[in-house]
């Protein structure tokens, strides 16, 4: 069977830093059952709508595989729309987490056939199968297609539990050459993303996990460690991001990966997502000692009453605590912070202006609060009737949440714009006060990976209506 496997375009003034690792775990499934495939990476070749219609028109193929995140819902749809037109009659499946919650709306709003539900490895070469011999698709698990009388939802599929079984990612299909490129200060390229577990056991009311709430299955130490030897020998990386959830989420297994990599002399630098609750001292330096240079926590605020709204089902004394564990080793603590949620005020922004205080971090831009599907957040959202049009929210979506789409709060819109804006000034001169040459390099870095990431003119766009709110906020 022929296959088409189409990586949608997340951002388009942002450069790409992984290759759609979901697809390309899609991608070795189908190539080991021996279809043909072919993928269309727009992610990282960025062709105008006419050239996509003509390498689509020009692609020999049956069926047609897109997989993304739900912010590549306008994309997504679009997508759909040229297929069926170009090749009507081609079968259209889409799937990952811009599908998994949601799966009427995409029958709804786009030309498919089939939503394939969670992590579609093997799904997918069911899906194949029985498409390829003309069977009916009932038999399918995990899977909602639509049927003569509407969408059809067949039986739920059980999670892979040996995902040591999963062969690894068909990274030669991608343009790898456009994704090793990228690298952030400590971590030199090229640089790649390896995946070591599924799941979280964490339950935040904003978190919108890529595996809706199934139990977390670990990679053993011995196929992490060869998956990124793998990368070594095909690509040369000097520098890996696990982009699990939370890496940190099995002690044991974090020693047994580091013990490993030692063992085998697989010297990368690497970063990972960690959580502050997760952590201690002598973990910490196991991981310094492997390479570990970054671990990036969800801080997400200040204010306690603010955790403890959204379920972080952590203190602020163990934010703290994490960051100064992290200095105390050498390992860079790098912290998110987000604003707007339920139950924000202009007091616990203020709280989270002096948590960054006094953990000593650079200046912070805050993340906007957005709902995604399938989120506590999001159904909280719906209830209270904040949401009115998913299908606009879906398509209003930004990269990193970047853009204030749902206000959350008591405050005004312009209430709440104002205190972010004021917030971050507030904390942008603060640190150049205390550390100017610290401040000096940590702008020097900010420059070179906005530049690298969306280009000159925009970067200028920023500092120009940076310097002009610091100018008017001056007494």
């Amino acid at each position: 069977m022929n296959i088409l496997l189409v990586n949608p375009l997340l951002a388009p003034d942002r450069t790409p830093e992984t290759c759609n690792l979901g697809l390309a775990y899609i991608a070795s499934a189908l190539r080991q059952d021996g279809h043909r495939l072919t993928v269309l990476d727009l992610d990282a070749r960025r062709m105008p709508p006419e050239r996509v219609r003509e390498v689509l028109a020009k692609t020999d193929f049956d069926a047609a595989g897109i997989g993304t995140l739900v912010s590549g819902f306008r994309s997504t749809r679009w997508l759909t729309r040229q297929i069926r037109e170009l090749k009507p009659q081609a079968h259209i499946w889409v799937g990952n987490s811009i599908a998994t919650p949601i799966p009427e709306v995409i029958l709804r709003e786009m030309p498919v056939d089939v939503v394939a539900l969670g992590e579609g490895e093997a799904t997918v070469r069911e899906l194949a199968r029985a498409t390829e011999r003309g069977e009916d698709l009932s038999s399918v698990a995990g899977i909602v297609y639509r049927g003569p009388g509407g969408p059809v939802a067949t039986a739920q599929r059980p999670v892979i539990a040996d995902i040591d079984s999963i062969p690894m990612p068909a990274w030669d299909l991608f343009q790898q050459d456009v994704y090793t490129k990228s690298s952030t200060a400590g971590m030199p390229g090229p640089k790649m993303y390896v995946i070591t577990t599924r799941g979280c056991p964490y339950r935040c009311t904003y978190c919108y996990h890529p595996f809706q709430n199934v139990k977390v299955r670990f990679h053993s130490a011995e196929r992490v460690v060869a998956e990124i030897a793998e990368l070594q020998g095909r690509y040369g990386v000097r520098s890996i991001h696990f982009g699990d959830d939370l890496f940190v989420v099995d002690k044991k297994r974090v020693y047994e990966i580091c013990d490993l990599m030692e063992k085998r002399r697989v010297k990368v630098l690497w970063s990972a997502a960690s959580r502050v609750n997760t952590l201690d001292e002598d973990m910490l330096k196991r991981m310094k000692s492997a390479g570990c240079v970054v671990l990036g926590f969800g801080i997400e605020s200040g204010s306690q009453t603010i955790l403890d709204n959204i379920k972080k089902r952590t203190t602020v004394a163990q934010g703290l605590d994490a960051v100064r564990l992290c200095r105390k080793v050498g390992i860079e603590a790098a912290c998110s912070f987000m604003i707007g949620n339920v139950g924000e005020t202009p007091e616990t922004v203020a709280a989270s202006v002096d948590f960054i205080k006094r953990a000593d971090l650079p200046p912070t831009v805050f993340f906007f609060t957005t709902p995604y599907p399938g989120t506590e957040l999001y159904e909280h959202g719906r209830a209270a009737g904040l949401i009115k049009d998913e299908v606009a929210l879906f398509e209003s979506y930004g990269e990193q949440n970047d853009q204030f789409l749902v206000n959350f709060t008591g405050m005004t819109d312009a209430e709440l714009l104002r205190v972010k804006k004021a917030a971050e000034d507030r904390l942008l001169v603060d640190y150049g006060r205390r550390h100017p040459l610290r401040w000096l390099r940590h702008m020097g870095r900010h420059l070179r990976h906005n530049v690298r990431n969306y280009g000159w003119a925009a970067v200028l766009r920023r500092i120009v209506r940076r310097l002009g709110r610091l100018v008017r906020s001056r007494p």
